[in-house]
């Protein structure tokens, strides 16, 4: 009950300085994690998300990659022109950890009503006027992503227009607004409750369950998504069973202490 009421005082204060409600102007600071680049069917979908992050109308933006042991990331950031700021992490057999990803994001926020907080996969395809719909959607302290997200079987599928289905069940962006990660009780369950590997996107949506003041879906602001390929990954059953058994883990200690209520795939 104490941790909750500084909670709660916390944000009073923050929506308190935030008077105007806008986020615009905001620098987003664009959350991920690569696969290695390579010249396979992963390097170019990952080529063409940053091809993405380049179109944005909205351009006061920075990706903050972290790289867990993989070639060619860096390199690859410099052709494609992209702004950067790197961190180096070490996942183990879980091979990444989009919570240290994240915990290497909002280190950089110094200051309120600055930042927003994208999280995304490297997969992904965002219409050119995402950022912009983002930085109009949210509110102080709030969250959204757009599902359904649009997916495609593969690059072929894409050029073509042939969609592979919609997809409810996961999500592979999250926005927050960068002020959620001033409150040192978020930055705790972050770093107390990891996420390793295949599996982040139900953990995150209960940051913003138990954090947000409000969550948002913007559709029909695209996200459009692809099938990697597993085989060439190396992305084995056994290795999916295993990053699940350490996330359920997490995030039913999660719940548990934070009161909320129903497995982790009903929390998307």
């Amino acid at each position: 009950k104490i941790s909750r009421i500084i909670h709660c005082r916390s944000n009073k204060k923050i929506m308190q300085n935030n008077k105007t409600g806008t986020m615009k102007g905001r620098k987003i600071l664009v959350c991920t994690s690569f696969r290695e680049f390579n010249g396979n069917a992963n390097d170019k979908i990952q080529r063409m998300f940053l091809s993405g992050l380049g179109n944005q109308t909205y351009q006061n933006y920075l990706l903050v990659p972290t790289i867990f042991g993989l070639k060619n990331v860096e390199s690859a950031l410099k052709e494609e022109r992209i702004p950067n700021k790197v961190f180096y992490g070490d996942a183990g057999v879980y091979r990444y950890s989009f919570s240290q990803a994240l915990e290497n994001t909002v280190s950089l926020i110094d200051k309120s009503e600055s930042y927003i907080v994208i999280w995304t996969c490297c997969d992904d395809l965002l219409e050119d006027t995402f950022f912009e719909k983002v930085i109009n959607a949210l509110t102080p302290l709030s969250s959204c992503t757009s599902i359904p997200h649009i997916s495609y079987k593969n690059i072929a599928d894409y050029k073509n227009q042939k969609i592979g289905g919609y997809i409810w069940g996961g999500i592979d962006l999250i926005c927050f607004d960068g002020d959620v990660f001033l409150n040192p009780e978020v930055k705790e369950a972050i770093h107390d409750y990891p996420n390793m590997g295949w599996g982040t996107e139900h953990f995150f949506t209960g940051i913003g369950r138990v954090f947000c003041d409000n969550m948002y879906n913007i559709w029909p602001a695209k996200i459009e998504r692809f099938d990697n390929d597993r085989k060439i990954s190396n992305e084995t059953r056994a290795y999916f069973d295993l990053c699940n058994d350490n996330n359920q883990k997490m995030y039913t200690a999660f719940a548990k202490k934070f009161g909320l209520k129903g497995n982790m795939y009903n929390s998307v």
